[in-house]
């Protein structure tokens, strides 16, 4: 007999009930799943399609705020509600995908897990997250002690700490706060964060600045970030050799250092007038 190892939804392993070895040794080769190719395929396709939505909303700002008359606040708001309405419901989406499986949720059938949603975990993330960055857009316009400014704030900080209440009482939560035990999990997870922060304010500035001052149109701004995607994406799929002769923080801490040098760089390039 030997104990059966148990994958909890989380990307931590878990130990389960003994298993009789001639069940170990039945379930020792999973079946491949049918046509790989054409699932990772249908997988690259599918996610390129939801980053490159981001890109068409930056590109489309200026032609949107002369459209509509936003303010540089209001214009600000295109892409902080879809970027916190998407972090949201993708709790809920994974989740759903743990519970009915991955493939039955975005493909084909893959085995099913036991559970409930918690929709509880999910509520308060978003809402909070939304009031804490509706304060923040706001200040910039009404001051940082104006009601409108310190009630949302109050608001998410109290509905953030909320969620942290949940997630510790919940049986199945929707982000298990284990996760953040791990110091190196957490700085990979702070490190992200902030990367993203200033990628999306990379492009919202950059986007707006080559239409509006050198009068680029937007097929002309969306192509001038493309050699930097490219870069990123040469450097990311050599991420595996790299992590077999260096350990995973020295990876990390290089390509973001690399990263904080070559931004200015960038967007200087990207930024030169036209001759």
């Amino acid at each position: 007999m030997r104990a059966a190892l148990k994958y909890d939804g989380t990307g931590d392993v878990a130990m389960a009930e003994s298993t009789p070895p001639t069940a170990v040794r039945a379930s020792a080769a999973p079946a491949a799943p049918a046509r790989p190719t054409l699932i990772l395929a249908i997988i690259c396709v599918s996610y390129f399609i939801v980053i490159l939505d981001n890109p068409i909303v930056f590109t489309g700002l200026p032609q949107i705020r002369s459209a509509m008359g936003f303010s540089e606040t209001g214009l600000s708001w295109i892409t902080n509600a879809y970027v916190l309405v998407f972090g949201g419901l993708l709790l809920l989406g994974a989740r759903t995908g743990d519970l009915f499986g991955h493939r039955r949720v975005f493909l084909p059938e893959t085995e099913r897990q036991g559970g409930r949603f918690d929709v509880a975990g999910a509520f308060l993330a978003t809402a909070g997250s939304t009031a804490l960055v509706f304060g923040i857009v706001d200040a910039t316009d009404i001051g940082w002690t104006a009601p409108a400014t310190v009630v949302p704030l109050v608001a998410g900080g109290v509905m953030l700490a909320l969620f942290v209440a949940v997630e510790r009482r919940a049986a199945q939560p929707i982000v298990p706060l284990r996760l953040f035990a791990s110091r190196e999990r957490s700085g990979a997870y702070v490190t992200r964060m902030l990367y993203m922060g200033a990628m999306i304010g990379f492009f919202f500035f950059t986007a707006q600045f080559v239409q509006s001052v050198y009068h680029w149109t937007p097929p002309r701004a969306g192509l001038a970030f493309l050699p930097m995607t490219l870069v990123n994406f040469v450097f990311a799929v050599q991420v595996p050799r790299l992590l077999e002769q260096a350990s995973r923080p020295r990876v990390l801490t290089t390509g973001f250092a690399l990263t904080m040098v070559a931004w200015p760089g960038s967007a200087a390039s990207t930024c030169t007038p036209p001759i």
